[in-house]
């Protein structure tokens, strides 16, 4: 075996390697880079997402839109109760929790209970309280807590689908309201118990209250056991937990426009306190820990902040008023829940609320929201950094054996 041999052969395994890059690659289906602005109708004020990935679902005040997050369609829609408004799905993804408001009694606020294989409401649960769009599930995902508008929480056990207790959290102050036909309401009473987030160990739920202040439930007991307070002028709307349990982010709206309040669960006291933020609505981290999402009602975008330094890094422009934000699993998308396609439809029944995916590698967002539902291209075949590495391990191997016995016959004596 002469040297030109040799060579032929290494280019030849070269391009063998190659080619199993490419046959792994088909294996491992993703979906493709580009964003989408995926139409959904009504007041859609939140967005939970599947565990495994698959959907998406978008209460709008009138049904539960199930979006196909492979092709960005809806692809389904479920008949709740009057008025869904937030949604949470339990962990190991069997159900989705809705809020049902405004209920025709008005005050006997209902939750449903979808069934994410047949896309079905299985049962409805009286809450009462006028349930908010708050609501979290505990990591075993059995039991939803349910913040209402009357200052307390619901604890639903989903065994039995029943309210096990029923926490009372807020003071007496003076709440303003939006109702069905997004009339701003004031209420003299219990402040509002607004969003709630549960620890991932399950230990704890954060509960925002419009009266400035998060309560802190011991999930063991459903007693309060600290009350941390933000700010005179604060209005919680929101609050999310780091994956890593390490700290809670609220965001505010003030007479600053808004801010976010970092907490650290450990010793459950405000960190850190970010500015710059315009009517900020929702907040989502992403599965890392590494990043947070805020949405910004007053001005029609997203702004990033970079949890290692606490800072708002940019803003991504989205759709009219947004709302609600999840983030995939796989934390490579945002969706964000735009309240209108056209802020100057009224009545709200009239509005066309609008779902905006962003990429978190990119952050960028369509710009193009009063077009109908965009899909992304086709799925493009990727492969995972692990199978390229053992691709390439066991291909570089294969070279390196062909080589050494071409060089051990190259010098055998003839």
């Amino acid at each position: 075996m002469n040297r030109r041999t040799i060579k032929t052969l290494s280019v030849g395994c070269i391009i063998f390697a190659t080619l199993l890059c490419a046959l792994a690659s088909l294996s491992q289906p993703v979906q493709a880079t580009n964003t989408a602005s995926v139409t959904v109708g009504g007041v859609p004020y939140a967005v939970a997402i599947t565990p495994d990935g698959r959907f998406a679902y978008v209460p709008n005040t009138e049904k539960v839109c199930v979006i196909n997050i492979a092709t960005n369609t809806v692809t389904a829609k479920v008949t709740a109760q009057n008025w869904p408004n937030g949604i949470a799905i339990t962990p190991d993804g069997k159900y989705a929790y809705v809020t049902d408001s405004n209920t025709p009694t008005n005050q006997d606020g209902l939750v449903s209970v979808i069934s994410t294989a047949t896309n079905k409401v299985a049962a409805t649960i009286t809450v009462g309280g006028n349930p908010n769009h708050g609501l979290a599930i505990t990591p075993d995902s059995k039991y939803v807590y349910v913040t209402n508008q009357d200052g307390s929480v619901a604890v639903i056990s989903t065994a039995t689908n029943t309210v096990t207790a029923n926490i009372t959290i807020g003071v007496q102050s003076t709440s303003t309201v939006t109702n069905k036909t997004m009339t701003s309401v004031t209420i003299e009473g219990p402040s509002i118990s607004q969003a709630v987030a549960i620890t991932p160990n399950g230990k704890y739920a954060y509960v925002a209250n419009s009266d400035g202040t998060i309560s802190v439930i011991n999930t063991a007991t459903n007693t309060v056991a600290v009350t941390i307070t933000l700010g005179d002028e604060d209005n919680p709307e929101d609050v999310a937990i780091t994956p890593n349990g390490e700290y809670a982010y609220v965001c505010a709206t003030n007479s600053a426009n808004g801010i976010v309040s970092v907490i650290s669960t450990a010793t459950n006291t405000v960190t850190e306190t970010i500015t710059g933020f315009d009517g900020p609505n929702g907040l989502a981290i992403t599965p890392d820990s590494k990043y947070v999402y805020v949405t910004n009602g007053s001005n029609d975008s997203v702004s990033v902040i970079n949890t290692a330094t606490n800072t708002a890094t940019g803003t991504v422009t989205v759709g009219t008023t947004p709302y609600g934000i999840a983030i995939t699993p796989n934390g490579e998308y945002a969706y964000v829940t735009n309240l209108a396609s056209d802020a100057t439809q009224s009545p709200a029944a009239n509005w066309v609320g609008t779902v905006s995916v962003i990429s978190t590698t990119t952050n960028t967002a369509p710009t193009d929201f009063s077009s109908p539902t965009l899909s992304p291209s086709p799925a493009i075949p990727e492969f995972s950094a692990q199978s390229l590495t053992i691709i390439l391990l066991v291909s570089i191997i294969i070279v390196l054996l062909v080589l050494i016995i071409a060089k051990r016959k190259l010098e055998k004596p003839t």
